[in-house]
């Protein structure tokens, strides 16, 4: 696919708009075909359909505890704080079934 998209980005030290060209050039790609490819997901996630990189994390911190509270014999109070993510587990769920993973 040639390159005809070209992207300025602004309000970025300098330092790490040389480190992304850098791994562009060292994975084969460019920034805007990356731009590209990663459009639909940064839209999905501005418009809450996505789980961001911030909420993937709380959520996996969030099922670890659930995970001890079960382990601890506190099944009721695991389902409770299961039950409380609920939202969040289906939105990431869709992400992963492939409604807004990234292409390879």
């Amino acid at each position: 696919m040639s390159d005809d998209v070209k992207v300025t980005i602004i309000g970025v030290p300098r330092e790490q708009r040389l480190a992304l060209k850098k791994a562009c050039l060292l994975a084969g790609t460019s920034i805007s075909a990356e731009m590209r490819s990663r459009l639909p997901l940064v839209i999905a996630q501005i418009e809450g359909r996505a789980i961001g990189y911030n909420e993937l994390v709380e959520l996996l911190l969030t099922m670890m505890g659930i995970v001890n509270l079960a382990l601890d014999g506190r099944d009721e109070q695991a389902r409770a704080a299961r039950d409380e993510i609920s939202v969040t587990l289906r939105r990431f769920r869709r992400q992963v079934q492939g409604e807004l993973r990234k292409p390879l």
